[in-house]
């Protein structure tokens, strides 16, 4: 139901992702965030804080109808939304009109000849690591601008 790609080598921080990420045969979590985040002696924030800048979580069962890409979950309240739904589209593909406008109008608007174009795509994947790294370092967060 849930693939985790890691962010981190670091074996505790993967072990505690898999532990909060973790469902039984129907879906459900096995253990509760409260109990996870005793073990660590954190608050359930600092562990949401935590997975987030330690892996990334897609769905195995909802794809984006246009683009076959898995829905990505940042918590375990998207994931149980989800059990709900039949069918996904991504946010880039849910207004592809204004998105293709947008990225026109970055284009066009490029100073130089040898810049990168402004990839819509390629930002939403820079700001979500940088939203999941905001707590650790703003560095990621102007990286993400400057795209």
């Amino acid at each position: 139901m849930i693939n985790l790609i890691f962010l981190t080598e670091n074996v505790n921080l993967r072990k505690l992702c898999k532990r909060y990420y973790a469902v039984d045969d129907q879906g459900h979590f096995l253990e509760s965030v409260f109990d996870i985040a005793s073990d660590y002696r954190l608050t359930w924030k600092q562990i949401l804080s935590v997975v987030r800048a330690s892996c990334v979580a897609l769905s195995t069962v909802h794809e984006c109808e246009v683009c076959g890409e898995p829905k990505e979950f940042t918590a375990r309240k998207e994931v149980r939304k989800s059990r709900s739904i039949d069918t996904y589209t991504c946010e880039w593909h849910q207004n592809p009109q204004s998105q293709e406008e947008n990225y026109s109008s970055n284009i066009s608007s490029s100073n130089s000849g040898d810049s990168i174009p402004n990839d819509p795509p390629l930002q939403k994947e820079v700001q979500l690591l940088a939203d999941s790294l905001s707590s650790v370092s703003e560095k990621p967060t102007r990286l993400s601008r400057e795209l």
